[in-house]
C-alpha cells in the first residue's frame, strides 16, 4: 500500500511539473513556426512575450520559495494548474498579439510563485537523503517522458485535423492550433483535481519567522550561488532548445510538419538522460556528470556551429542529439546538488526559491536574444550563430563544474553531511 501511494505521489509531481508548462513553453517549442503565423508575429516579438515571463517569474520564484515553506504543495499546485488552464483558453479564442502578452505576464505567476518551489520541495522530502539524486531524475525524466508522450498526441490532433481541412490551409491550421490549446488547458484540469486528490494535505511546514530565518542564512551560503550559477548555464541550453523545430524548417529543409516531427521526437531523450543522470550522480562524483553532460553539450553544438549542412544528416542527427542528451541530463541532476551543499530539508523551498531567480534568469533574456539573433541573420547562419553560443555556455558551465569540485572538497574536510 505505501508503495503504491509513493507511487501515486510521484506521478502527481511527474505529470503536474510538465503539464504547467505545456502552454507557455511546450506548445510554442512544438509548433513555434505555426504560432509565429497564427499571432502574426516575428521570433523577436515571441521573445518579448517569453520577457515579460521572465521577469514576473524572477520575481514570484523569490517570493515562490518561502510560501512553499507555508503552505501545502497539494492547494499551491493545483490552484496553479487551474489558472495556468484558463490562460490557455482566453488565448485560443482571443488569438492576437496583446492577448499574448497579457497571458505571458500571467503565467509568469501562475506557473511560477504558487507552483515551481512546491514542486522541488515536494520532489526532495518525498524520498531519504541518498537518492536525493535518483528522485529528481526520475521526476524530471518522468516529465520529460510526459512531455514526449504529450507532443506526440498533439502532433497527430494537429495533423488530423489539417488533413481533414487541406483545402483551406493557413485558416485549417489555425483551427488545429486552437484545439491544441484547448486540449492542453483541459488536461491541465485533470492534472490539477490528480493533484489535489493525491498530494498529502499535511506536509512539514513553518512559521513565517522561521522562514525568513531561513532566508537570512542561505543567502549567505557561496556554495548555493555557485549551484545557482551551475543552473543559470544548464538552463540557458534548454530555453536554446525552443530552436530545434524552426532549426529543422529552415536548415535543414524539412517540410512544417516534419520539423514539428522532428522537434517532437527529441523530447524522449529527454526521460532517457535525465534517469540515467539521476542514478549515477547518487553514485559517482557530482562534479564529473556535471562536467560530462557540460562537454557532450558543447561539442553538440559547436559541431551544429561550423557544420555546413542545407539537408539532415546522419552526422547531424548525432550532433543534435548529443547537445540535448547533455542539456536533459543536466535538467535531472541540477536541483540535486542541495544535498551536496548540506541544506536542511526544511528550507527547501525557500533554498528552490533563491536558487531559481538567477538560475532561471535566462527566461528574461533569451528568448529576446534567440530572437535577435534569427532576425539579424536569416537562414543557416542565424541558427549557427545561436548553436555557438550554446557551445560558449556550455564551456563556462564546465569550468563552473570544477569550480564545484573544489567547493564540495572543502566542505566535505570540514563539515559533516547533513539531510
Amino acid at each position: 500500500m505505501n508503495r503504491l501511494k509513493t507511487f501515486s505521489q510521484y506521478l502527481a509531481l511527474i505529470l503536474a511539473g510538465e503539464a504547467i508548462f505545456l502552454l507557455p513553453f511546450m506548445v510554442p517549442r512544438v509548433f513555434r513556426t505555426t504560432l509565429l503565423e497564427v499571432y502574426q508575429i516575428d521570433n523577436l516579438e515571441l521573445g518579448y512575450c517569453f520577457s515579460l515571463y521572465g521577469l514576473v517569474a524572477v520575481v514570484s520564484y523569490f517570493f515562490g520559495g518561502p510560501l512553499a515553506d507555508l503552505f501545502s504543495a497539494r492547494k499551491l499546485m493545483s490552484i496553479a494548474l487551474g489558472l495556468t488552464a484558463l490562460g490557455g483558453f482566453v488565448i485560443s479564442w482571443w488569438p492576437n498579439y496583446t492577448a499574448l502578452l497579457i497571458a505571458y505576464t500571467f503565467w509568469g505567476f501562475s506557473t511560477i510563485l504558487l507552483f515551481w518551489a512546491a514542486l522541488m520541495k515536494s520532489t526532495r522530502i518525498l524520498v531519504d537523503p541518498e537518492n536525493v539524486g535518483k528522485a529528481f531524475g526520475w521526476v524530471e525524466g518522468g516529465r520529460g517522458l510526459s512531455a514526449a508522450i504529450w507532443s506526440s498526441l498533439a502532433v497527430a490532433l494537429f495533423a488530423l485535423y489539417f488533413e481533414d481541412q487541406s483545402n483551406l490551409a493557413v485558416e485549417s491550421r489555425h483551427i488545429a492550433y486552437r484545439y491544441v490549446l484547448q486540449s492542453a488547458s483541459l488536461y491541465l484540469i485533470l492534472v490539477a483535481i490528480y493533484v489535489w486528490f493525491i498530494l498529502p494535505k499535511r506536509e512539514v511546514q513553518m512559521d513565517l519567522n522561521h522562514s525568513m530565518k531561513g532566508l537570512k542564512e542561505l543567502i549567505r551560503l557561496k556554495r548555493l550561488w555557485l549551484q545557482a550559477l551551475i543552473l543559470f548555464c544548464a538552463y540557458c541550453g534548454y530555453k536554446i532548445t525552443d530552436d530545434v523545430s524552426l532549426f529543422g524548417h529552415e536548415v535543414w529543409g524539412l517540410s512544417e510538419e516534419d520539423a514539428v516531427l522532428l522537434s517532437s521526437y527529441t523530447f524522449y531523450l529527454r526521460p532517457i538522460t535525465a534517469i540515467t543522470a539521476g542514478f549515477l550522480v547518487d553514485r559517482i562524483s557530482t562534479a564529473k556528470i556535471l562536467s560530462f553532460s557540460f562537454g557532450i553539450s558543447a561539442l553538440g553544438a559547436l559541431a551544429l556551429a561550423w557544420l555546413p549542412a542545407q539537408e539532415m544528416t546522419a552526422f547531424g542527427l548525432i550532433f543534435l542529439g548529443s547537445s540535448l542528451s547533455g542539456i536533459y541530463a543536466l535538467r535531472g541532476i541540477y536541483f540535486s546538488l542541495m544535498r551536496e551543499n548540506q541544506i536542511e530539508r526544511r528550507f527547501s523551498g525557500t533554498a528552490i526559491g533563491i536558487l531559481s531567480v538567477l538560475g532561471y534568469l535566462p527566461d528574461v533574456f533569451m528568448s529576446p536574444f534567440m530572437g535577435w539573433i534569427l532576425e539579424s541573420n536569416s537562414g543557416p547562419i542565424g541558427h549557427q550563430n545561436l548553436f555557438l553560443s550554446l557551445g560558449l555556455i556550455m564551456i563556462l558551465g564546465i569550468i563552473l563544474s570544477q569550480a564545484w569540485k573544489r567547493e564540495y572538497r572543502k566542505v566535505a574536510r570540514t563539515e559533516p553531511a547533513s539531510s
